[in-house]
């Protein structure tokens, strides 16, 4: 298989270096001028500003990420308040029998024999 590629490349190689032989000087001269520019550019330093910028960004995010995490998970626990009026309400708009609601005292009387009997 590696033949195969060597001939190939090898063909490839020729057919350029035939065609470049048949090109005017101005044409040379512009294409050089491309390669040297392009050489140029592979020298210069990469620029460390997009590396730092990147891991800058990427420090915020995970940060603001974790507070919003932990605001979540750790909140503190909101107690529920118990409004008596809230109940009286509640029965008032339930459609259950008043009866119960009526003798209610009487269920609590027989609940507290049965706890202490």
């Amino acid at each position: 298989m590696t033949e195969k590629n060597d001939k190939l490349i090898n063909e490839i190689t020729r057919a350029l270096d035939r065609q470049t032989s048949e090109l005017d000087e101005e044409t040379l001269q512009g294409i050089s001028a491309a390669r040297r520019q392009a050489l140029a550019q592979l020298k210069e330093p990469v620029h460390t500003f997009y590396y730092w910028g990147w891991m800058a960004g990427g420090s915020v995010a995970f940060a603001c990420s974790a507070l919003i995490i932990s605001a979540v998970l750790f909140r503190p626990e909101i107690p529920l308040n118990f409004s008596p009026k809230g109940l009286e309400f509640e029965l008032m708009a339930s459609q259950d029998d008043l009866e119960f609601y009526e003798e209610l005292e009487f269920y609590r009387w027989l609940d507290q024999l049965e706890e202490a009997g």
